[in-house]
């Protein structure tokens, strides 16, 4: 599917908003820290917005938009020295392929998701809070021990349960 957008800024605000999640698992994907990753995302944004100054003809937002994504990343580990670059070039190329093959079929994409929320929702209170605050508040095992009142191998033990129980369930689960 092409977007063919000629860039004028409130289409590319549009696209970008649209895409705030996709692009937000790109770059959590490479990274694993939200903090990061928003910082991240506030980058490839503004970066976004200045080429909407240059009226460029986008003919496949998606691609063109992890494509920045990619870059300031790269940028951000050079700032940061990681070196060597987390990913080599070869398996960056492999997840912008997994990416694509996914852009190509966005239906499979939100039956995941509807199957994952009804999965979720089959998991004890404590374990969708423990989950809660290990992927969406990015806390340590230690601090959600804490939180929790739990040792950090009990925390472990149950986060490693829940997770093979959506395996389990996402195995499973139908939609209608």
């Amino acid at each position: 599917m092409t977007d063919n957008i000629n860039a004028p800024l409130e289409e590319l605000v549009a696209r970008l908003l649209e895409n705030r999640d996709s692009l937000c698992a790109y770059l959590y994907m490479h990274l694993r820290n939200w903090d990061e990753t928003e910082d991240l995302f506030q980058e490839v944004s503004m970066v976004i917005m200045r080429k909407a100054n240059e009226r460029l003809e986008v003919r496949h937002f998606k691609a063109w938009s992890r494509e920045i994504a990619r870059r300031t990343m790269l940028d951000y580990w050079k700032r940061k020295k990681k070196i060597p670059l987390p990913l080599a070039e070869e398996d960056l190329q492999a997840c912008e392929n997994a990416w694509q093959r996914k852009d190509a079929e966005p239906h499979l994409l939100s039956e995941r998701m509807e199957r994952l929320k009804i999965c979720v929702e089959r998991l004890s209170g404590d374990l969708r809070r423990m989950l809660g605050l290990r992927y969406e508040k990015d806390c340590s095992l230690r601090e959600i021990a804490s939180a929790l009142g739990k040792t950090e191998g009990a925390v472990q033990v149950a986060l490693s349960r829940a997770r093979a129980a959506l395996l389990r369930c996402m195995q499973t689960v139908k939609i209608s």
